[in-house]
Protein backbone atom coordinates (compact mmCIF):
# COMPACT_ATOMS: atom_id res chain seq x y z
CA UNK A 1 0.00 0.00 0.00
CA UNK A 2 2.88 2.59 0.68
CA UNK A 3 6.17 2.37 -0.80
CA UNK A 4 9.30 2.58 1.00
CA UNK A 5 10.29 5.82 2.15
CA UNK A 6 13.64 7.57 0.11
CA UNK A 7 16.24 8.41 1.89
CA UNK A 8 17.15 11.66 1.41
CA UNK A 9 20.34 11.89 2.79
CA UNK A 10 21.82 8.71 0.54
CA UNK A 11 24.75 10.26 -1.74
CA UNK A 12 24.05 10.09 -4.90
CA UNK A 13 27.09 8.77 -6.97
CA UNK A 14 28.44 11.60 -9.29
CA UNK A 15 26.66 12.03 -12.25
CA UNK A 16 29.38 10.49 -14.62
CA UNK A 17 29.08 6.87 -12.87
CA UNK A 18 27.82 4.17 -14.25
CA UNK A 19 24.80 2.99 -11.83
CA UNK A 20 26.00 -0.18 -9.58
CA UNK A 21 29.92 1.39 -9.63
CA UNK A 22 31.16 1.41 -6.36
CA UNK A 23 31.34 5.17 -5.49
CA UNK A 24 35.21 6.47 -4.67
CA UNK A 25 35.82 7.18 -1.08
CA UNK A 26 36.87 10.61 0.17
CA UNK A 27 39.86 11.48 1.48
CA UNK A 28 39.22 13.59 4.71
CA UNK A 29 42.31 15.26 5.13
CA UNK A 30 42.67 17.14 8.79
CA UNK A 31 41.67 20.89 8.54
CA UNK A 32 44.30 23.09 10.50
CA UNK A 33 42.11 24.65 13.67
CA UNK A 34 43.68 28.02 14.46
CA UNK A 35 44.75 28.38 17.80
CA UNK A 36 42.92 30.67 20.33
CA UNK A 37 44.62 31.89 23.43
CA UNK A 38 42.42 31.01 26.55
CA UNK A 39 42.64 33.54 29.61
CA UNK A 40 44.73 32.05 32.59
CA UNK A 41 42.72 29.72 35.09
CA UNK A 42 43.26 30.50 38.47
CA UNK A 43 45.36 27.79 40.03
CA UNK A 44 43.94 25.90 42.80
CA UNK A 45 46.21 27.37 45.75
CA UNK A 46 44.97 30.56 44.64
CA UNK A 47 41.29 29.55 44.82
CA UNK A 48 41.72 28.15 48.35
CA UNK A 49 43.22 31.33 49.93
CA UNK A 50 40.55 33.40 48.74
CA UNK A 51 37.84 31.30 50.11
CA UNK A 52 39.92 30.98 53.11
CA UNK A 53 40.31 34.84 53.65
CA UNK A 54 36.37 34.52 52.94
CA UNK A 55 35.89 32.25 55.83
CA UNK A 56 38.25 34.27 58.20
CA UNK A 57 36.00 37.34 57.76
CA UNK A 58 33.26 35.39 57.98
CA UNK A 59 34.73 33.84 61.44
CA UNK A 60 35.77 37.31 62.88
CA UNK A 61 32.17 38.81 61.99
CA UNK A 62 30.45 36.09 63.80
CA UNK A 63 32.95 36.52 67.16
CA UNK A 64 32.56 40.14 67.11
CA UNK A 65 28.52 39.44 66.89
CA UNK A 66 28.63 36.73 69.61
CA UNK A 67 30.87 39.23 71.82
CA UNK A 68 28.33 42.57 71.27
CA UNK A 69 25.43 39.97 72.59
CA UNK A 70 27.08 38.63 75.52
CA UNK A 71 28.67 42.28 76.61
CA UNK A 72 24.95 43.69 76.30
CA UNK A 73 23.35 41.22 78.06
CA UNK A 74 25.80 41.10 81.11
CA UNK A 75 25.67 45.35 81.20
CA UNK A 76 22.16 45.29 81.03
CA UNK A 77 21.39 43.15 83.63
CA UNK A 78 21.78 44.31 87.13
CA UNK A 79 21.90 42.23 90.79
CA UNK A 80 22.21 43.61 93.93
CA UNK A 81 23.66 41.25 97.24
CA UNK A 82 22.19 42.83 100.42
CA UNK A 83 23.36 41.42 104.10
CA UNK A 84 21.44 41.69 107.00
CA UNK A 85 23.00 41.09 110.14
CA UNK A 86 20.23 40.27 112.60
CA UNK A 87 21.30 39.48 116.18
CA UNK A 88 20.34 36.32 118.03
CA UNK A 89 18.44 35.40 121.16
CA UNK A 90 22.05 34.00 122.51
CA UNK A 91 23.87 37.38 121.94
CA UNK A 92 25.07 36.13 118.70
CA UNK A 93 24.66 37.73 115.49
CA UNK A 94 23.33 35.95 112.33
CA UNK A 95 23.97 36.97 108.42
CA UNK A 96 21.92 37.05 105.40
CA UNK A 97 22.40 37.00 102.37
CA UNK A 98 19.91 37.82 99.76
CA UNK A 99 20.39 38.65 95.95
CA UNK A 100 17.58 40.10 93.88
CA UNK A 101 16.43 39.26 90.51
CA UNK A 102 17.76 40.92 87.76
CA UNK A 103 16.06 44.46 87.42
CA UNK A 104 14.46 44.66 84.41
CA UNK A 105 15.77 47.73 81.82
CA UNK A 106 15.22 51.27 83.36
CA UNK A 107 12.67 53.42 81.44
CA UNK A 108 13.00 57.40 82.10
CA UNK A 109 10.11 59.20 83.08
CA UNK A 110 10.06 63.08 82.29
CA UNK A 111 9.91 64.54 85.48
CA UNK A 112 6.93 67.08 85.63
CA UNK A 113 7.93 70.43 84.53
CA UNK A 114 6.99 73.44 87.26
CA UNK A 115 5.52 75.91 85.31
CA UNK A 116 6.14 79.38 86.96
CA UNK A 117 3.61 81.92 85.74
CA UNK A 118 4.15 85.36 85.36
CA UNK A 119 1.19 87.68 84.58
CA UNK A 120 2.58 90.84 84.31
CA UNK A 121 6.53 89.58 83.04
CA UNK A 122 7.89 91.84 85.81
CA UNK A 123 10.19 88.73 87.10
CA UNK A 124 8.61 87.91 89.87
CA UNK A 125 6.18 85.35 89.81
CA UNK A 126 2.80 85.48 90.48
CA UNK A 127 2.92 83.65 93.39
CA UNK A 128 5.67 85.69 95.00
CA UNK A 129 3.55 88.74 94.20
CA UNK A 130 0.85 87.03 96.21
CA UNK A 131 2.77 86.55 98.67
CA UNK A 132 4.30 90.25 98.82
CA UNK A 133 1.02 92.02 98.29
CA UNK A 134 1.54 93.20 94.65
CA UNK A 135 -0.90 93.07 92.08
CA UNK A 136 0.68 90.22 89.71
CA UNK A 137 -1.57 91.92 86.81
CA UNK A 138 0.71 95.49 87.03
CA UNK A 139 4.55 95.11 87.04
CA UNK A 140 4.94 98.44 89.25
CA UNK A 141 2.18 98.23 91.29
CA UNK A 142 3.34 101.39 92.69
CA UNK A 143 3.55 103.31 89.84
CA UNK A 144 6.75 105.17 90.94
CA UNK A 145 9.00 103.67 88.04
CA UNK A 146 10.83 101.25 89.01
CA UNK A 147 9.38 97.86 88.43
CA UNK A 148 8.35 95.35 91.49
CA UNK A 149 10.96 92.91 90.66
CA UNK A 150 13.57 96.07 90.70
CA UNK A 151 12.06 97.48 94.04
CA UNK A 152 12.08 93.79 96.07
CA UNK A 153 15.48 92.24 94.35
CA UNK A 154 17.89 95.06 93.53
CA UNK A 155 16.88 98.23 95.34
CA UNK A 156 15.18 96.54 98.76
CA UNK A 157 12.43 99.22 98.16
CA UNK A 158 8.59 98.70 99.44
CA UNK A 159 6.70 98.00 96.07
CA UNK A 160 3.77 99.14 97.84
CA UNK A 161 4.79 102.35 98.65
CA UNK A 162 6.37 105.43 95.53
CA UNK A 163 8.54 106.99 98.09
CA UNK A 164 10.00 104.47 100.10
CA UNK A 165 12.41 106.99 101.68
CA UNK A 166 9.56 109.46 102.46
CA UNK A 167 12.00 112.33 100.61
CA UNK A 168 9.35 113.63 97.97
CA UNK A 169 10.91 111.91 95.02
CA UNK A 170 10.02 108.89 93.36
CA UNK A 171 11.69 105.76 94.03
CA UNK A 172 11.94 105.28 90.34
CA UNK A 173 13.35 109.30 89.80
CA UNK A 174 15.54 108.73 92.39
CA UNK A 175 17.29 105.70 90.53
CA UNK A 176 16.80 107.49 87.42
CA UNK A 177 19.12 110.27 88.52
CA UNK A 178 21.60 107.93 90.21
CA UNK A 179 20.36 108.72 94.09
CA UNK A 180 19.67 105.85 96.35
CA UNK A 181 15.87 105.23 97.06
CA UNK A 182 16.58 103.77 100.54
CA UNK A 183 17.75 107.49 101.98
CA UNK A 184 20.14 110.23 101.99
CA UNK A 185 23.39 110.36 99.42
CA UNK A 186 23.57 108.24 95.91
CA UNK A 187 23.65 104.88 94.95
CA UNK A 188 27.23 104.77 94.15
CA UNK A 189 29.63 106.47 95.87
CA UNK A 190 33.15 107.09 94.21
CA UNK A 191 35.59 107.21 97.18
Amino acid sequence: MFDEPKDLFEEKAPPNLPVGVPKPAIAQLPVPMPELELPPVASAPALRSGKKRLLIVVVVLLILAIAGTLSWFLLSRVSTTAVTTTPTSSGATSKTTTTEKPAAPKVETKKAEVTVVDSDGDGLSDAEELQLGTNPNLSDTDVDGLGDREEVKVYSTDPLNPDTDGDGYLDGAEVSKGYNPNGAGKLFQVP
